[in-house]
C-alpha cells in the first residue's frame, strides 16, 4: 500500500465564496439592512482513470481548472459557482493538444461534493461502452462519526466487465455475503458508515463467482481515515508487474490525500543489461544466496528486451562474479536497492572491471511502461564508458546523415550528455527516426541507429553502449541497446 499526497494540479478557479455586486451595493447605499448577495458554490474535484490517455488539461467553460493531470491522480477539490458547466478534458500530446472528452452543460448544484473521472480508453477496441467519458460521483451521503468511514465505490476499470466487490472483515469468508455487483461506470455507497479501527479486506471476484478472486487488497488499516468520507475506484493495472497480480488496483481517496491499494500478490519488475565492456562472461547473485544470473554476456539483457523478471519485493544486494558459480568470487557488491511492489527498474552493469576512470558500477533507472494511444515515450542512457559526454540528435529516418546531422540538422535532443546520464522520458510522435550520438560540441558521429520504428504505446529506452573490449569480443563497434515495455 503506497500514500502519496495528490494536490500536484490545482483549479485556477478557487474562490470559495463569490460575492455578487456587493461593492456596489456599499458603495450606494449606506443602509446597513441592506442585503449583501452571497452566490450558491459547488465543489468538484477531477480524477484521471483512462489508462491509455496521456496526462490532461480540463477546462470548464473555457478556462483552464486542471493542469496536466496524469492517470490515477485527483485534483483535490475546487469551489467554483453553481450552476451549468461546459468541459474539456484534453490530452498533452506532441503538438496541439486534442479535446478528447466533450460534456456539454453539465449541472453542478449548489452545495454538492463532486469527484469527476475521465473514464474509458482511447483505444477502445473492445466496444461502444469502452469510449471515453465524463463520470460524476457524488461523495457518500452518510455522514460517519469520528470513529467511522463512508465508503462509496466506483467501477472506473475498463479492463474489467461486471464484477462483484467485497469490503470484509480481513480473512472473512466470502460464503453468504451479498456483495456490490459492479458493472463499468457504475458507483455505489455502503449502506452505512463502518467502524474505521478493524482490518479490512477488499476482494473482487467475477460475476456471480466468489471463488475467482481477480483482485485481493489483503489486511488493510483505514483507521487512518477515521471520521472521512472516503472514494474508493477500482482502476487499470497499466503495467507488467501490476497486470502479472490482477487487472485491476484501486485507488481511495479522501480530501486531501489518496492511498493506491494493489492487489497482495503484486511483486515488483527488474531486467538487467550487461554493459561492462570488458567484463566478458559474468554471473549476478542476489542477496549472496540466489543465484539469480547465471550466464550473462556483454550486451545481454535479462530477462528481456521487452520483458521483466518478477521478484519480491524488497531490499537486494546484488554481487556479480566471474562464471565460477561462486558469490565468493564477486568483483562487485551493489548497495541497498529496494524493489517496490509494482515498481519496474531497469539495472545496468556498467565501467570497468579494471577500473580506471570508470570503474565498474551497477546503475539503475526506474522504468515507468504506461502506455500512451496517442504517442511513445522514450528516454535515453549513457552507458557507454568509452565515449565522453555526447550529443544526442533525433530526426525524422532519411532527412540527414552522419555527415550532416550536426551542421544541417535539428538541435541535439540532448546536448553534452555524460556517461551515466538519463535523460528522462521525452514524448515522441509515431514515426521512423534515424538517432545520431556524436562526441559533445562536434561533427564527429560515433553511434548511429537509422530507421528505428516508434509506434504510438512504445515506451523505450535507449542506451548508448561501447563496443566489446573482453577477450573474444564479437560486439566490435559501439552501438545502442533498445529497451521496451
Amino acid at each position: 500500500m503506497s500514500t502519496r499526497t495528490p494536490m500536484k494540479r490545482y483549479f485556477s478557479n478557487t474562490a470559495t465564496v463569490i460575492v455578487a455586486g456587493s461593492a456596489l451595493a456599499l458603495a450606494g447605499c449606506s443602509d446597513s439592512d441592506d442585503p449583501v448577495q452571497v452566490q450558491s458554490s459547488t465543489d468538484i474535484r477531477a480524477f484521471h482513470a483512462v489508462p491509455d490517455a496521456p496526462p490532461v488539461n480540463i477546462t470548464f467553460n473555457g478556462a483552464t481548472g486542471v493542469s496536466a493531470l496524469d492517470f490515477g491522480e485527483n485534483s483535490g477539490f475546487a469551489t467554483l459557482s453553481a450552476g451549468s458547466y461546459d468541459i474539456d478534458v484534453n490530452a498533452i500530446v506532441p503538438g496541439t493538444d486534442p479535446t478528447v472528452i466533450d460534456v456539454d452543460g453539465l449541472s453542478l448544484p449548489n452545495g454538492e461534493r463532486t469527484t469527476l473521472f475521465a473514464v474509458g480508453t482511447v483505444d477502445a477496441t473492445d466496444g461502444a461502452e469502452r469510449d471515453l467519458a465524463a463520470l460524476p460521483v457524488a461523495e457518500p451521503v452518510n455522514e460517519p462519526s469520528a470513529s467511522q468511514i463512508a465508503i462509496s465505490v466506483v467501477h472506473a476499470a475498463p479492463a474489467a466487465g461486471p464484477v462483484d466487490i467485497y469490503v470484509t472483515g480481513f480473512g472473512a469468508s466470502l460464503g453468504g455475503l451479498t456483495p456490490i455487483d459492479a458493472d463499468f461506470k457504475d458507483s455505489a455507497e455502503l449502506a452505512s458508515a463502518v467502524d474505521a479501527a478493524p482490518a479490512y479486506q477488499v476482494r473482487i471476484t467475477a460475476d456471480g463467482d466468489q471463488h475467482t478472486v481477480v483482485y485481493d487488497s489483503g489486511s488493510l488499516d483505514l483507521s487512518g481515515f477515521a471520521g472521512q468520507k472516503l472514494i474508493v475506484a477500482a482502476v487499470n493495472s497499466t503495467t507488467q508487474s501490476e497486470s502479472d497480480a490482477s487487472p485491476v488496483k484501486l485507488v481511495a481517496i479522501n480530501d486531501t490525500t489518496q492511498v493506491e491499494l494493489l492487489d497482495t500478490n503484486t511483486q515488483a519488475g527488474a531486467k538487467v543489461a550487461h554493459l561492462s565492456p570488458d567484463a566478458g562472461e559474468v554471473e549476478v547473485f542476489a542477496n549472496t544466496a540466489v543465484e539469480l544470473i547465471p550466464a550473462f554476456s556483454y550486451g545481454d539483457v535479462v530477462a528481456g528486451v521487452d520483458t521483466y523478471a518478477l521478484v519480491a519485493s524488497g531490499d537486494y544486494v546484488f554481487d556479480v562474479a566471474p562464471n565460477t558459480d561462486s558469490v565468493a568470487d564477486s568483483v562487485y557488491t551493489s548497495g541497498t536497492l529496494t524493489l517496490a511492489p509494482g515498481s519496474e527498474t531497469s539495472v545496468l552493469a556498467v565501467g570497468d572491471v579494471a577500473g580506471g576512470a570508470t570503474p565498474f558500477e551497477l546503475i539503475t533507472s526506474a522504468d515507468e511502461n504506461r502506455a500512451y494511444a496517442t504517442h511513445a515515450r522514450v528516454k535515453v542512457i549513457h552507458g557507454a564508458a568509452a565515449v565522453a559526454n555526447v550529443d544526442v540528435y533525433v530526426a525524422a529516418a532519411g532527412d540527414f546523415n552522419s555527415a550532416n546531422i550536426v551542421s544541417d540538422g535539428p538541435a541535439p535532443l540532448l546536448a553534452d550528455f555524460a556517461f551515466k546520464g538519463d535523460s528522462g522520458y521525452v514524448d515522441l510522435a509515431a514515426g521512423d527516426y534515424d538517432i545520431f550520438v556524436a562526441a559533445a560540441g562536434t561533427a564527429t558521429v560515433a553511434i548511429e541507429a537509422l530507421g528505428v520504428t516508434v509506434s504510438n504505446g512504445n515506451v523505450l529506452s535507449i542506451i548508448a553502449r561501447g563496443a566489446d573490449e573482453s577477450a573474444g569480443a564479437t560486439i566490435t563497434t559501439a552501438g545502442l541497446i533498445v529497451l521496451t515495455n
